[in-house]
């Protein structure tokens, strides 16, 4: 059997943060078609449906894949990421992901169709080895120094491994990266 892999070309990335804690949760693995991140702890999100905004693309994956809905001024953007992904047929695309905080929701996170798994983890001792490989290279500054990022990480196929050295840049606002 072929395995199918999903391209997408613009996705958002929910994290639940509370305290000094942030929510993770595990892609199901589905045999035919392979996801981007499956079978890793990640935060909530895929790609856009037609018309949709920033913010409405994160209300509604986050609806769908932990079952709680995202008070809107809660969420803050912390950071846009150019995944360049490798097929496994050596194919490339782009994926340009919007990575948000949210602080306020309604409800309790739980699993769902295509996340597991949830659970708390300490901002301070993140489970890296668990996680895509190039999430610690832009994920961690934004955590340990609460810094906005803008990065270019390249990946092998299946998002297995990172190829050359990721790009990753602090910035002071996103005007103009949108």
């Amino acid at each position: 059997m072929r395995i199918i892999e999903k391209t997408i070309k613009k996705a958002t990335l929910v994290f639940l943060v509370r305290d000094n804690e942030i929510l993770l949760a595990r892609k199901v693995i589905d045999p035919i078609i392979h996801k981007p991140g499956a079978g890793k702890l990640n935060g909530f999100g895929g790609g856009f449906e037609e018309s949709e905004t920033l913010e409405q693309c994160c209300f509604r994956e986050t609806m769908e894949e932990s079952r709680v809905s995202i008070v809107p001024k809660s969420l803050e953007l912390v950071a846009i990421v150019y995944f360049k992904n490798t097929k496994s047929d050596v194919s490339k695309f782009t994926c340009k992901v919007y990575c948000f905080f949210a602080t306020e929701w309604f409800g309790n996170p739980r699993s769902g169709k295509e996340m597991i798994d949830s659970k708390w983890y300490k901002t301070s001792n993140m489970p890296w080895d668990d996680m895509i490989p190039g999430d610690k290279y832009w994920f961690e500054p934004v955590l340990s120094k609460m810094e906005r990022i803008l990065g270019y990480i390249e990946y092998g196929p299946f998002q297995r491994e990172v190829i050359g050295k990721p790009i990753i840049k602090k910035v002071s606002t996103f005007v103009g990266h949108i």
